[in-house]
């Protein structure tokens, strides 16, 4: 059996799911709690779309995975590109490097059961 994490509720076709932290690699963020809560307005929250082809964060957790992928894979030897557009970046030049052995970070996101999601890397990166 494969562990799993409860749909909060659902709002139309979405579901919602109880995230609290996310990592880079083995690196907690330590996102501030209630980031990711959905508030008594109906606004806010993590919803899981299986179709969506790239996911949006809140911006103090968006803030906190860039400055930790940067330490990363900047350590990786890969030049980086300021983002042009908030939401849109950020960018490493990935035209010398061997993208099929390159050690892209892993993304694990972490909900309050305990259990995590390791979002496969070749879906975590747009080359």
């Amino acid at each position: 059996m494969y562990p799993s994490t409860p749909f909060l509720h659902t709002d139309g076709p979405f579901f919602y799911v109880d995230l609290v932290d996310m990592s880079v690699n083995n690196v907690r963020l330590n996102v501030s709690p209630g980031t990711f809560d959905r508030d008594d307005d109906r606004e806010g929250g993590v919803l899981t779309d299986t179709g969506a082809p790239i996911s949006f964060l809140a911006p103090a957790a968006y803030d906190l995975l860039v400055v930790e992928l940067k330490k990363v894979i900047d350590q990786l030897g890969a030049p980086y590109y300021p983002p042009q557009k908030r939401g849109f970046g950020p960018c490493w030049g990935a035209k010398d490097l061997d993208t099929g052995t390159f050690p892209f970070p892993r993304i694990p996101w972490h909900f309050r059961d305990g259990n995590s999601l390791e979002i496969n890397t070749a879906g975590s990166y747009v080359l």
